[in-house]
């Protein structure tokens, strides 16, 4: 991650955890999309997530999601093994 980008990401947490009270632990929900493409591209969603909200976020996926990539088949076998 680039600095700026970086300084930037740690100004937008910062100021939903004044403004909104956010607290940790973060939970992040993740689309079908979002989730195949990361894991195809070997994206380690944990490690990245915890450089951006400075703590161990919760990643969650609802049932219509898994359904979502389970009914991909073939053309999700990265997501697939995740699953």
């Amino acid at each position: 991650m680039r600095i700026k980008r970086g300084k930037k990401y740690h100004k937008y947490v910062n100021f939903f955890r004044v403004v909104y009270k956010f607290r940790a632990p973060f939970k992040v929900l993740t689309d079908g999309n979002f989730f195949y493409h990361s894991t195809k591209e070997s994206m380690d969603l944990k490690h990245l997530l915890s450089k951006i909200f400075e703590d161990q976020p919760f990643i969650f996926m609802t049932k219509c999601i898994m359904r979502e990539l389970e009914n991909l088949g073939d053309h999700a076998p990265h997501a697939k093994a995740v699953l």
